[in-house]
């Protein structure tokens, strides 16, 4: 779907004119109707932008469209740097987990319990226990990584999230890059705010 059926369709969910979306997003509503038109307004960019925080949804949705793999990967992008060095700490099984959640949660349809365990090769049953039990019991290394090669099949998602918290699969070359961090996170007087500038650098 190109940018201007995106935004159309936006105001039509909404159900709103290009005068009321101007009064929600501060974009003048023949801007709107241009960009609505297909036509390409300079700082087209910015203002799409603005129109997507001023209806409180994510800027890529309208920019990219919304996909599993974008909507995700933006999330994590723009999540602040101490809640993605968190996650960077993660196990592996540790970004599964967040991945379902954030999957099961935004893309019900797609991501479904039976198409999760059949590309992951186990029972549906098991699947839907081994969920359920996670913060009890997560899985062992084999089936984190059985699951995170089932996401990535369902929804591109980069293998490299799964291994070691990066989004772009140049990571995979430096191997080594995760071992160093680990070492580093455990040097004495490193501060916190290095660790952040690591985690929101990190892809």
């Amino acid at each position: 779907m190109s940018v201007d059926n995106r935004l159309k369709r936006l105001l039509d969910v909404n159900g709103d004119s290009f005068a009321s979306a101007e009064g929600k997003t501060g974009v003048s509503r023949e801007t709107i109707r241009r960009m609505v038109n297909g036509q390409r307004p300079p700082k087209m960019a910015a203002y799409l932008r603005q129109i997507a925080k001023g209806y409180g949804i994510d800027e890529f949705a309208l920019l990219e469209g919304a996909t599993p793999k974008g909507e995700f990967e933006w999330s994590v992008r723009h999540a602040s740097p101490a809640q993605r060095a968190e996650w960077l700490m993660l196990s592996r099984a540790g970004r599964v987990k967040l991945t379902v959640d954030f999957l099961r949660m935004r893309y019900p349809d797609l991501v479904t319990p039976r198409l999760l365990a059949t590309a992951a090769g186990m029972p549906e049953p098991e699947l839907r226990c081994l969920v359920d039990r996670w913060e009890i019991s997560p899985p062992d290394r084999r089936v984190a990584d059985d699951l995170a090669q089932a996401l990535h099949s369902l929804t591109d998602i980069s293998m490299s999230w799964f291994t070691w918290g990066g989004l772009s699969d140049r990571w995979q070359e430096g191997a080594e890059g995760l071992s160093r961090l680990s070492r580093w996170s455990r040097t004495p007087g490193l501060t916190k705010a290095v660790m952040d500038l690591v985690a929101n650098n990190w892809d």
